[in-house]
């Protein structure tokens, strides 16, 4: 294991960071990316590159302990330190820490770029797009949750929504419902929506304090979005870069919220459904193409956004999207970490695999590519 894996001189090398589980006498595991490591193995080592995987415990200053398929399994070596990373974490935890800081100093230092670092916060990706005059008009009405904006939001609202700002996956987010001055509040758990109490609405902001963690919430407008069966929908819209300025669709689900669920996220029971099927019920065989195009165009118009206002390297962003009762788009999330769960085309390679692998060409092709793969 002390000795360093040879790679063919002139190679370029991908590396994915992720979590990865190790079970007696099973193969190693990369969750919910598994298959999708897989694919990316495929098309990256068909395309003349080498491409390992590796977590943040087989880090270290020195170099790095990894995983690479041997043509039957995946194979622990010490791999030399790769060309180009895709963060896949999928613990914030895990990215505050030390290890991923001094992972993080290293590949800048060595110059090997890192795309989709870092998770995103709700409210900063609100303030990007909201300053954009093209999309204002499609985003909810969002603050920073205070006493005081709890007051106003009150008042203009019969249906607020309190989300961690540093939330993910549909979890422990608040929904206050209002009729008159009486305030119905419930939680989105893991195992559906749990009622915690009913008060009238002066005694909301002491009661909320009661239930809300310590940390940051977004308080945001609730939309009547579309239901099917008593089920919320909404839209995954998956952008990819395929230049250092060009995004693009690679796919686009319907999603269902799991029964008794504020969210259509998959993380809680929520279904996939061929994006058509779902618009075609709701809007009828004309209009549903030019719906479909309309989400597409918004979520690309987000990724851009997202993409220029971050400062930061991403190959691809998950935006979703949600249409009301009348028929408008609203944008509901731009997700970095975008769920690898909704591939619809299961005995295929996914096309956002594909964009990824012809996006680090692109990235590979515009730095200055080393004497040997991965030798820096």
């Amino acid at each position: 294991m002390d000795q360093l894996l040879t790679v063919q001189p002139h190679c370029p090398i991908m590396a994915v960071l992720t979590e990865i589980e190790y079970e007696p006498g099973m193969e190693p595991s990369f969750g919910s990316i598994h298959d999708f490591c897989f694919e990316l193995q495929e098309l990256f080592t068909s395309s003349g590159w080498f491409f390992y995987v590796f977590s943040l415990k087989g880090f270290a200053k020195n170099g790095i302990t990894g995983l690479y398929h041997n043509g039957s399994r995946w194979t622990k070596a010490k791999m030399p330190f790769p060309d180009l990373v895709y963060n896949r974490i999928h613990s914030r935890r895990s990215e505050s820490g030390q290890t991923f800081i001094d992972f993080v100093k290293i590949m800048s230092e060595s110059h090997i770029p890192v795309f989709n670092r870092r998770f995103l916060n709700k409210w900063e990706v609100h303030q990007w797009l909201y300053a954009s005059k093209k999309l204002q008009r499609f985003l909810p009405e969002s603050c920073v949750y205070s006493r005081h904006s709890l007051q106003l939001m009150a008042e203009s609202h019969e249906v607020l929504f309190l989300k961690p700002i540093n939330g993910s996956r549909g979890r422990d987010i608040i929904r206050i419902q209002r009729q008159g001055s009486t305030c119905h509040v419930s939680l989105s758990s893991r195992n559906g929506i749990e009622s915690l109490t009913t008060c009238q609405k002066e005694e909301l902001h002491a009661i909320l304090k009661g239930y809300l963690k310590k940390q940051l919430y977004l308080l945001q407008q609730g939309l009547p979005l579309l239901r099917m069966d008593k089920r919320s929908v909404d839209f995954r819209i998956l952008c990819n870069r395929s230049s250092m300025h060009d995004w693009r669709v690679t796919s686009t689900v319907a999603r269902l919220s799991a029964q008794g669920h504020f969210a259509a996220n998959l993380a809680v029971g929520g279904d996939t459904i061929h994006p058509l099927r779902i618009l075609r019920n709701f809007f009828g065989e004309a209009q549903s193409t030019s719906r479909l195009d309309m989400i597409r165009e918004l979520a690309l118009e987000a990724a851009n956004c997202t993409a220029d206002s971050s400062g930061d390297l991403f190959a691809e962003l998950g935006i979703d999207v949600g249409i009301d009762d009348n028929g408008h788009p609203w944008i509901i999330e731009v997700n970095s970490k975008p769920s690898k769960n909704d591939h619809i085309g299961k005995n295929s390679c996914r096309p956002s695999a594909k964009a990824i692998a012809e996006y680090a060409q692109i990235l590979l092709s515009e730095t200055n590519p080393p004497e040997e793969g991965g030798s820096r």
